[in-house]
């Protein structure tokens, strides 16, 4: 879409559908491209908020020289580096639009985004209103989707008004919770307590995981594409360089643990709330290279002061979770990637599950999940007697068998089975509860976890 230049006074006095919060530090060689797809917008009655969070590059000259060109751009410059956080905040605070949308100054909008997210907004008189988006990748220029699990709740509730407490059993691992995918009703976020916490990083997480137990109306967009495109891989950000401060990650779910608790929002969703939690405080170990201090701090002192001590199966949302809770707590965990890339490494675990297999020759086995993960897996174990079939929800391409064996979903598979290996903990309980439906005396068996953590096959295994 072309852009137009709005260059007249009289866009600085409107009172502007949206406001476009975006906090600026050291952005020189983005920020131009940023503002060229918020500028291009399809709604084209927007504030465009820049924050200068003291950048001491050319960004200022460049949104300088925008503000020239379109009467829309805003600059207000800190007087001294607040951080991420406080910039937001003081964005949240000077926005003149009925609704705000914050964006990253290194990331990017489709042309109709904002257009979307208002309509929708207006139409269902939404307080917040969730939109799909996509990673792009700065080192080889390449999208990425949302995880399927945002994609599947943006298609489940994208013609419905829903609250939070209607979705809190099942809020954290559906809804994304990064404050730049949604749109905000301006009013109800200042009449909330929710603000960014002065954290060197990670503040994001705290603010976008406690606005939501706030909300009675939220909403989302049809996922048709994505609207938001976030820029991973740029040297300097502060999602690549959380190892420098990484208790910072603690701290924000901590600060989030005891919000949940002041406010009387835990109850009813701790299941939710313990199994991002978990997962947030082992990627803090991850991006500190599983240090032993990190790790006995963390065992000792930052489990207890996020509610994460002393916790049960019945504590979290999937087993697989528990079962790395454990492992973690007992000093036993080897790895955390959520990609199975330490499948390629642990020769003495593939070797386990060759052995396995063929211990149970006589006896049907199956590998569910031929993506990335099972692919993973295959090329690991590539030798030896191998599976007896092959599962995935949506076979196609970059899904191939060995031999070239079919791949069916689960409803295809006529023959009864007595094991299913796993490949990914996420659909754990949603596998295990449809093949012992079906068959009873069927064991599933999380190959995720069993490679993840120093368990033994049988410990992953029901």
């Amino acid at each position: 879409m072309k852009q137009k230049i709005y260059k007249t006074d009289r866009y600085r006095e409107m009172n502007p559908k949206v406001s476009v919060i975006i906090p600026v530090y050291n952005a020189e060689n983005y920020i131009k491209e940023c503002l060229d797809s918020v500028l291009s917008q399809s709604l084209p009655e927007l504030e465009v908020l820049c924050i200068d969070d003291c950048s001491t590059d050319r960004s200022v000259e460049v949104i300088s020289q925008e503000a020239l060109r379109d009467a829309r751009v805003v600059l207000v410059r800190n007087e001294c580096n607040m951080g991420a956080g406080e910039t937001r905040n003081r964005g949240i605070a000077l926005a003149k639009g009925k609704y705000f949308f914050f964006l990253d100054a290194d990331d990017f909008l489709a042309e109709d985004a904002v257009e979307k997210l208002y309509e929708r907004s207006e139409q269902h008189s939404l307080q917040l209103c969730f939109c799909p988006h996509a990673v792009y990748d700065e080192t080889n220029g390449s999208l990425r989707k949302s995880p399927q699990t945002t994609d599947v709740f943006l298609k489940r509730y994208q013609n419905r008004v829903f609250s939070f407490v209607q979705v809190r059993r099942f809020l954290y691992q559906n809804i994304f919770c990064v404050p730049w995918n949604r749109l905000y009703l301006t009013e109800f976020v200042r009449n909330s307590p929710v603000r960014f916490p002065r954290l060197r990083n990670s503040e994001d997480f705290f603010f976008g995981d406690a606005i939501v137990t706030e909300a009675v109306r939220m909403g989302t967009v049809e996922p048709e594409g994505p609207l938001v495109y976030y820029r991973m891989g740029r040297e300097g950000q502060v999602s690549s360089t959380l190892g420098k401060n990484p208790l910072c990650m603690t701290e924000s779910v901590r600060l989030l643990h005891d919000y949940l608790i002041q406010n009387h929002r835990l109850a009813g969703m701790e299941r939710s709330y313990h199994t991002i939690a978990l997962d947030v405080l082992l990627f803090s170990v991850s991006a500190a290279g599983a240090s032993d201090s990190l790790k006995s701090r963390m065992a000792e002192r930052g489990f207890a002061e996020t509610g994460m001590a002393g916790l049960s199966r019945g504590d979290f949302a999937n087993a697989a979770s528990y079962k790395t809770y454990l492992a973690f707590l007992e000093g036993r965990l080897t790895a955390f990637d959520p990609y199975m890339t330490s499948v390629k490494e642990d020769r003495e675990k593939c070797e386990k599950v060759r052995a396995f297999l063929e211990e149970h020759r006589r006896e049907k086995t199956a590998l569910w999940g031929m993506s990335k993960r099972g692919q993973a897996l295959l090329n690991a174990v590539s030798t030896g007697r191998g599976f007896d079939c092959y599962i995935d929800e949506n076979p196609g391409r970059g899904k191939e068998a060995p031999g070239g064996a079919a791949v069916r979903k689960y409803e295809e598979i006529a023959e009864p089975l007595d094991y299913v290996m796993i490949s990914n903990a996420k659909y754990y309980e949603e596998i295990y509860t449809r093949c012992r439906r079906r068959n009873p005396e069927c064991r599933v068996i999380d190959l995720d976890t069993f490679f993840r953590c120093d368990m033994s096959m049988e410990e992953c295994m029901a």
